[in-house]
């Protein structure tokens, strides 16, 4: 998740893994993985990804690896998405 300046965030809105919140956005509901949002109300503006793409990330859980794992990993992380998920994938 990435939150521009002065992003408020209500007590019950549930923020998805891969957000970005444009600066100054009002989040009072739910937002989906991957989703870029902004306004007050905040509303979805774009996917970062596709629905295949967000549904690969989200069962690799690259962000639950071990530091270790991560640093491992790191030049992994400037590769295509599709190609990241095609290469890790199977151990999601």
């Amino acid at each position: 998740m990435w939150l521009g300046r002065n992003v408020l965030i209500t007590n019950y809105a549930d923020i998805g893994n891969g957000v970005i919140a444009g600066a100054g956005s009002i989040i009072t509901k739910d937002v989906p993985d991957y989703a870029v949002i902004a306004g007050a109300p905040a509303r979805i503006i774009r996917y970062r990804y596709s629905f295949d793409e967000i549904e690969g990330l989200n069962k690799i859980g690259w962000w639950e690896w071990s530091d270790e794992k991560i640093r491992e990993r790191y030049e992994d992380f400037y590769l295509p998405v599709g190609e990241f998920i095609k290469k890790y994938q199977k151990e999601g």
